[in-house]
């Protein structure tokens, strides 16, 4: 699959989720085409990989893990990224394990709360924050 048809299948099948999390988060920062873009950066590969095994968004939307690797200081992998925006393990361990993050919903309302977190945050350093910089710190 190429790029712009991994894109086109992001807006297809996550368009409407994403525009309704952006409305009840009640921000006007974060767009459509921003978290899409995330979520084509996080799972893009990854949702290729899955349609071109003849998967179901059903069985795409359950496989949206990645970064499988050892633990620090433990020999036993685990997925550290979960979700089509691959809110990290490490740092919100109550929301995976909630198992949250197989609704596409609301991982794309957590992808939102995260990048408020860090525009938040990196405020407190630079006068100026612009969206490169929130997607970076992402």
């Amino acid at each position: 699959m190429t790029d712009k048809e991994i894109l086109t299948v992001i807006k297809t099948k996550l368009g409407e989720t994403i525009k309704q999390a952006i409305i009840d988060s009640k921000t006007t920062l974060y767009t459509e085409d921003w978290l899409g873009a995330m979520a084509m950066r996080e799972m893009g590969h990854k949702i290729a990989k899955l349609i071109g095994q003849g998967k179901t968004w059903s069985e795409i939307v359950l496989n949206a893990k990645g970064d499988y690797g050892p633990r620090s200081g433990d020999d036993k992998p685990i997925y550290h990224g979960f979700g089509f925006w691959q809110i990290d393990i490490a740092s919100f361990p109550q929301f995976i394990k909630s198992g949250d993050w197989v609704d596409p919903y609301k991982c794309a309302m957590k992808a939102i709360s995260v990048l408020e977190g860090k525009r938040k945050y990196l405020a407190t350093k630079f006068p100026t924050v612009d969206e490169r910089a929130i997607t970076a710190a992402y």
